[in-house]
């Protein structure tokens, strides 16, 4: 019987797509493109977990929407959002570093994540590596403007759509690929994987398993293809085709026992989830935000 210590687990946050907007026509509030009930149960499961050095976190990338850096055009309530919403999700990343405090954390480049250094390639290309003297990063590389090297954040999967490995057993990745139908993106992944596969970009959770034959001496392998969902509003508040998304709130996670590989999507449906038997509720941290960020603009109405 093996220990549970013996057991590696996995954390996967997908799509936050971290984003906020101005309350028109007076600029005097900001609200949210992400959920932030939903991304407050990320950090309840991952102080559930108890997860150590030997387990890992990973967030599937759009780790920000970045609308101000679109090639979408966007209304004024977008417009001016990107620094706070950097201290949003500097905020969030530190909560969830706090709950794993020495378990590797890896967050994968995104479409989303990349607008900012595709629009400083196309309209500031002199710009795109200046580097402060003794710095070892550009000014506008994400890594710098989040202090992940100071939060012990690993930023993987860079370029965009380049796929992460980990423990030399799982792929992750964004991702790219679109199918119209629910359950279609991870039935074709399936189609051509040749290792177990989670992905983002979809917003949807998809779930699916292929078994492959005279791939080892041991005899067929079967291969598991998950899609978690997102933790981004699917309530029509991220900019997009339509008001009402086909798109599903939700966290993944995952074990490791020696060879024995088994991953799983928790729903997320109006601000609650059920984890390991409870049923987590999401609590709104604007003020807490609001006070540790210096954004005032954060709190609810009424508050100063």
């Amino acid at each position: 019987k093996q220990k549970r210590s013996e057991c590696r687990r996995i954390l996967i946050l997908p799509d936050p797509q971290l984003g906020t907007k101005w309350h028109l026509p007076k600029f005097d509030q900001l609200d949210f493109l992400h959920d932030p009930l939903a991304c407050d149960l990320a950090v309840q499961v991952c102080e559930q977990m108890g997860l150590g050095p030997n387990d890992a976190i990973v967030c599937l990338g759009d780790l920000l929407d970045l609308p101000g850096f679109s090639r979408f055009p966007i209304d004024s309530s977008l417009r001016q959002t990107t620094a706070p919403t950097l201290a949003a999700a500097g905020f969030w990343l530190a909560r969830i570093r706090k709950a794993a405090k020495d378990t590797p954390f890896y967050i994968i480049e995104g479409n989303h994540d990349a607008r900012l250094i595709r629009k400083v390639q196309d309209a500031l290309p002199e710009a795109e590596t200046l580097t402060a003297n003794g710095d070892d990063l550009p000014a506008l590389d994400i890594r710098r403007l989040l202090n992940l090297d100071e939060l012990g954040i690993e930023w993987v999967g860079s370029p965009y759509d380049r796929s992460f490995m980990l423990w030399k057993r799982i792929r992750f990745m964004h991702g790219s690929l679109v199918r119209n139908k629910s359950g279609g993106t991870v039935a074709a992944l399936a189609q051509s994987g040749v290792s177990d596969t989670v992905c983002g970009h979809i917003h949807r959770r998809e779930q699916c398993s292929r078994v492959v034959y005279g791939a080892s001496e041991d005899g067929p392998r079967v291969l598991q293809f998950l899609s978690p969902g997102t933790l981004a509003s699917v309530r029509g508040d991220v900019p997009g085709r339509t008001m009402e998304p086909n798109w599903h709130q939700g966290l993944g996670f995952g074990y490791l026992h020696g060879d024995h590989l088994s991953l799983h999507s928790i729903p997320i449906i109006d601000g609650r989830c059920i984890f390991e038997g409870r049923l987590l509720e999401g609590q709104d941290q604007r003020d807490a935000l609001a006070a540790a960020t210096g954004w005032h603009q954060f709190r609810k109405k009424g508050k100063t």
